[in-house]
């Protein structure tokens, strides 16, 4: 199986359940570097833009667990699109507009919560060093 999403922390429970229970290799690509690894067990991580690029080399992966293997699935679960082929996988990736605008609202959206989380913080900050302030 592979998640291509900025928010597998918020999915990870629904996603070990289902690697236990089916015996799947998971792999993960990102849009951005993530600040800290995931602690699922994975077969392989990268970036988003990597994968997209062109051959995989070692250099492009993020990680890459020991017992990685090579007869995986890769699923496109905007497309219910199935192969077994990184290759494959990568050019239906590449074969139409809307996986790019996917990609696109991905990045927008977690530019929206960065933003929402600055806002935040700079509220409760005011909450509680401006008591005074008039609102």
């Amino acid at each position: 199986m592979m998640v291509i999403s900025d928010n597998v922390d918020i999915i990870s429970i629904g996603l070990v359940k289902l690697l236990q229970e089916n015996k799947y290799n998971l792999f993960l690509a990102y849009s951005f570097r993530p600040y800290q690894m995931s602690y699922l067990l994975t077969s392989a991580e990268w970036l988003w833009e990597s994968l997209l690029a062109g051959p995989l080399t070692k250099h492009s992966l993020l990680s890459e667990s020991e017992s990685s293997v090579s007869t995986a699935m890769f699923h496109c679960k905007l497309c219910r699109f199935d192969t077994i082929s990184i290759d494959n996988f990568r050019a239906h990736l590449l074969s139409d507009e809307k996986h790019a605008q996917e990609e696109k609202s991905i990045f927008e959206f977690n530019k929206y919560c960065i933003q929402n989380a600055r806002r935040c913080r700079l509220a409760e900050y005011d909450r509680h060093h401006c008591p005074d302030r008039q609102r």
